[in-house]
């Protein structure tokens, strides 16, 4: 199966590794921002890398949500589906998700409706650009690589809390725990105007996966 996976700088080599077995893949960095040194990395892993999108017919192409339709102008293609859905291919631990994108206010989305799935007796872990961490008693409890824990509120203030281990939150939240997002797949953010250079409009969109 031929593959073509767009957006090197944003995680498609990541796709690359999860979607090469027994397939074709091209790799493009759309817009010629990824390092030299990261493209050759794939390369050595066999994949194809291109800095634009070869013109032909793929199987399979899967690319990022904030790209414009017009890298695709020369391909065609049997199926097409988005980073977030690719994740969910691969992803068969059987926890609920809700990913969360947009350009600004993500954590504070992911907040609000951590208060309401708790307030309706659900588990929820949040990853957040202020850690990852499980939201208890109306707080975020986050914790940053090399940091204490600390604790979010839903107002945004933050307060000191001294956590021995952090380790096993994760394993508590498996089975019947809420996983929220607020940056797509792979931690990546976009900054404003990298989203209006690509046609997208400022807000946010909640994906199930």
């Amino acid at each position: 199966m031929k593959i073509l996976i767009l957006d090197t700088i944003h995680g498609a080599g990541i796709l690359a590794d999860r979607y090469s077995e027994g397939n074709e893949v091209m790799c493009v960095d759309v817009y010629g921002t990824t390092p030299e040194e990261d493209l050759e990395k794939l390369r050595k892993k066999g994949y194809g890398v291109s800095r634009s999108v070869p013109p032909g017919n793929y199987d399979l192409v899967i690319m990022p949500g904030h790209c414009p339709d017009s890298f695709l102008e020369d391909v065609t293609y049997g199926r097409r589906i988005f980073f977030s859905e690719a994740v969910k291919e691969k992803i068969d631990d059987g926890r609920f998700r809700i990913e969360v994108t947009g350009v600004k206010g993500k954590t504070s989305s992911c907040y609000l409706m951590a208060h309401l799935l708790s307030a309706a007796g659900k588990k929820v872990y949040l990853h957040t650009s202020r850690g990852r961490g499980p939201w208890i008693d109306d707080k975020h409890r986050n914790k940053r690589k090399g940091e204490h824990c600390s604790d979010f509120s839903s107002d945004g203030s933050r307060r000191g809390l001294r956590c021995s281990d952090m380790r096993s939150v994760p394993g508590r939240f498996r089975k019947s725990g809420y996983r929220l997002h607020n940056q797509p797949s792979f931690r990546l953010r976009h900054s404003e105007e990298h989203q209006k250079s690509v046609g997208c409009q400022s807000g946010h969109f909640f994906r199930r996966y």
